[in-house]
């Protein structure tokens, strides 16, 4: 078989080791200057299509893959699929192929060091210290223990799981709230609680961002979203997040509520 007969779309640009891979593979319709590609364009490479390189940019819609007659295949290089309308590509005979699992660890530890920081007061601690505030016995202040404090997780995937894990080697007690129960909670021994329950328990709360607005999300009281690594003042005056979306890590907001 000579993949060079195979027409494949990226829809945005692509790491240069795995480029120049497929490009001496197969005929490359690229588009490496990054951004997104104008529709009229990526409408007409799609016409040429026998696979598709999917960034994450583009939503797969009955619409768009009326536009890929020869289409057999599309590939993310990501986790979710919620940008693909399976219906649509099931009824095409197109395949999906995503990265599932790949980044579990990865992510989950990067929540973890968030949860220890907005916890000990890392970085603003080092900053302190690099101000030369320490230096002049300028105040910083207490920091929070994590041993038998309660970690509340909104949603409890993979990454989740993983979470929880991590959280339970600092002696922290797991609480989480899903949009359904898992069957494992006493292997895991996490415990199944509502939101409102989580927010009112709970001394952190950590979570996955979903795209979706409620009900398929999970929201905070006051329409925000639900984030990571989020340390809860029992006044519930001031609340601390640090939230990432799928694989990715957002730097530290802050969300002041009445």
């Amino acid at each position: 078989m000579d993949l060079k007969n195979y027409t494949v779309v990226a829809t945005g640009k692509i790491r240069p080791c795995a480029y120049e891979k497929l490009k001496n593979m197969v005929n490359m319709l690229d588009w490496q200057q990054g951004g997104r590609m104008p529709k009229e364009e990526l409408e007409a490479r799609l016409a040429q299509a026998d696979a598709v390189y999917s960034a994450g940019n583009v939503r797969f819609t009955q619409e768009l893959l009326a536009k890929a007659p020869k289409l057999k295949v599309v590939a993310q290089a990501m986790v979710g699929y919620d940008n693909v309308d399976l219906a649509a590509m099931a009824e095409r005979n197109v395949l999906l192929g995503n990265t599932p699992g790949v980044l579990v660890d990865a992510v989950a530890d990067l929540a973890y060091g968030l949860l220890l920081d907005s916890a000990r007061r890392i970085t603003q601690g080092d900053a302190h210290v690099k101000a030369g505030l320490w230096g002049q016995r300028k105040p910083f202040g207490l920091t929070s223990d994590l041993a038998g404090k309660t970690l509340g997780i909104i949603g409890m995937g993979d990454i989740g799981c993983e979470i929880a894990i991590r959280a339970q080697a600092s002696k922290m007690k797991v609480i989480y709230h899903n949009r359904r129960q898992r069957e494992d909670d006493e292997k895991r021994q996490v415990r199944y609680v509502s939101q409102e329950e989580l927010l009112a328990q709970a001394d952190f709360v950590t979570g996955r961002r979903f795209r979706n607005p409620p009900p398929y999300g999970p929201w905070l009281p006051d329409g925000k979203p639900a984030c990571s690594s989020a340390p809860v003042r029992r006044d519930r005056s001031r609340l601390q997040f640090s939230c990432y979306i799928s694989s990715c890590v957002l730097l530290l907001n802050e969300f002041y509520h009445p």
